[in-house]
């Protein structure tokens, strides 16, 4: 992905609606007929590098003026818009536009940014802003185009804290994103580590990631990279959309790419070309010391998340209206989730859609095909006539561990034997070109247990039974409403004397919570706790 983006610096970098204030004027708001400021963009910017003024009123022969008079250099002009350098000797203060006589002054201050740690190669011809060291994010902020941090940094942003991206308008080269990179040992004096993004909101002071504009495809998304394990070819892969500009994947599967806890990311994905996507959250061979727990995405225009290898863990994660699926899973991912939650919309695909690994013989990077292990989980689908979308689509030599698992209200061929119908596909198995899902079920190196199955289009029972030996239970009622509590309201737990509120089993391991239900709820609906998980209600 190629992007052209005027040089974007500064920590802090805030759309702000400014209230001006005229010299010589009586309106305090125009500075003179139409001359006004609405805001100005970065906030915060080092000496020689640009901001953006807008506003109405400006001309040709407008001066700019940082604080005690200090005139700025105009590289552009509209009547809209002034693109400016910062000058030498400004500092700190407010910015002030004259034409003809008249001026209109912000009455919010520009800061003049600190000089920053130098970028080694190759990262300084990357496109956007670079993060070079450890940066602070106490305040709300707007950000505009792509934002590495480097090998060696930690981004932290403080609980409660609202990133915003402005609007790419359709241009893929604008599209805002924080990308956190692997670590590197020949670009730098010394061996850096992985980039860290340490964003730890509450349940009533979340994160957001957000846009200017609140729809779909406004923004990026997060990406986290990493150097685990995976299973391509060689051990390292690119970075979708970013052409060859980071590699992702190594050997430390306990590698570490920071702490994501009590976020919102809302609106984001991007679609740059066919089978090149940002999902709204992404993790390239994240490792285990990564910790990622209630986190919730809220509408994407691909994927909610895609993980590409690694064995990052995740608990408590709610997807709501992805596009495409909602839990993508590819390149031999090998970590463990609880507590999963996924509400499609109309038009979308797949609850989870999981690839092990297409070519057994080509299988490399030390993981094997993909294998996680997956517990309580539910998954609700739109019942859309117009897409058979699948619960569960496993193909690809997929093994692993799926346990306790709802899958309600999907329309499509599942348990795919080219026509039998109902929750899950675990691959086909009636032709020359089948792959080893259904076998590996068998053979008990992909198992699915306690499933519980309903209302999902055109079941058969026999079919079924006969294939994957009773490891569901089929509800007696077609309506939601007999399962959960109030999906209408978009409360998923077990209403209390529910028959699934027993009969679970977690997985044989310390980091799952030991609990009996089957699904992502008991009779306690966790996604109300504070403000963390958003509906659209």
């Amino acid at each position: 992905m190629k992007f052209n983006i005027t040089n974007i610096a500064g920590i802090f970098l805030l759309a702000l609606t400014l209230m001006i204030t005229g010299c010589g004027d009586d309106n305090p708001t125009n500075g003179g007929d139409n001359l006004s400021i609405s805001s100005f963009s970065p906030t915060s910017a080092m000496v020689g590098q640009e901001v953006t003024i807008t506003g109405s009123g400006f001309s040709g022969n407008a001066t700019v003026s940082f604080t005690d008079g200090v005139q700025a250099s105009i590289t552009s002009s509209t009547a809209t818009e002034l693109v400016v350098t910062v000058p030498s000797g400004a500092e700190d203060g407010p910015i002030t536009v004259s034409v003809d006589g008249e001026s209109a002054t912000s009455s919010y201050s520009f800061t003049v940014g600190a000089q920053q740690a130098p970028v080694p190669e190759p990262y300084a011809s990357f496109p956007g802003t670079k993060i070079a060291e450890d940066e602070t994010w106490s305040n709300d902020t707007t950000l505009a185009g792509p934002h590495f941090v480097l090998p060696g940094v930690t981004l932290k942003i403080e609980a409660g804290v609202t990133v915003e991206f402005e609007y790419h308008n359709g241009n893929a080269d604008d599209v805002g994103t924080i990308i956190t990179l692997p670590a590197d040992d020949q670009n730098f004096d010394s061996p850096r580590k992985t980039a860290k993004l340490n964003a730890i909101g509450t349940a009533n002071d979340p994160i957001i990631f957000t846009s200017d504009r609140k729809e779909i495809n406004a923004w990026g998304g997060i990406i986290l990279a990493g150097r685990a394990g995976n299973n391509i070819p060689g051990g390292t892969g690119n970075i979708e959309g970013l052409e060859d500009a980071v590699q992702y994947g190594g050997n430390n599967d306990s590698d570490n790419s920071g702490t994501l806890r009590y976020a919102r990311i809302e609106y984001a994905g991007f679609s740059i070309a066919e089978g090149s996507e940002l999902q709204s959250l992404t993790l390239y061979s994240v490792g285990s010391e990564t910790t990622i727990d209630h986190v919730n995405i809220y509408g994407s225009s691909d994927d909610g998340i895609e993980i590409f290898g690694g064995t990052v863990d995740i608990k408590y994660l709610v997807v709501y209206g992805a596009d495409d699926d909602s839990f993508d899973f590819d390149q031999g991912w090998q970590g463990r989730g609880q507590f999963w939650l996924a509400v499609q919309r109309p038009g979308a695909d797949q609850g989870f859609e999981n690839d092990g690994c297409d070519d057994l013989s080509d299988c490399g990077g030390g993981n094997g095909p993909t294998s996680p292990t997956l517990s309580n989980i539910t998954v609700f689908g739109a019942k859309d006539s117009d897409k058979d979308n699948m619960g569960l689509k496993l193909r690809e030599n997929l093994e692993g561990s799926y346990n306790n698992v709802i899958v309600s209200n999907f329309m499509g061929y599942n348990w795919l034997l080219d026509g039998q119908d109902g929750g899950v596909d675990a691959g086909e198995t009636d032709n020359d070109d089948a792959d080893n899902t259904y076998e590996n079920y068998g053979s008990g190196d992909l198992t699915l247990s306690n499933f519980v199955l309903q209302n999902n289009g055109g079941w058969e029972v026999t079919t079924h039974s006969q294939r994957y030996d009773q490891s569901y239970e089929m509800t007696s009622s077609s309506d939601p409403a007999d399962l959960f509590t109030n999906p209408g309201n978009y409360d998923f737990s077990l209403p209390s004397g529910s028959p699934y509120l027993t009969g679970g089993e977690t997985p044989d391991d310390s980091w799952f919570d030991n609990v009996d239900y089957r699904g992502a709820f008991g009779t306690n609906d966790w996604t109300r706790e504070g403000s963390w998980v958003l509906w659209p209600i």
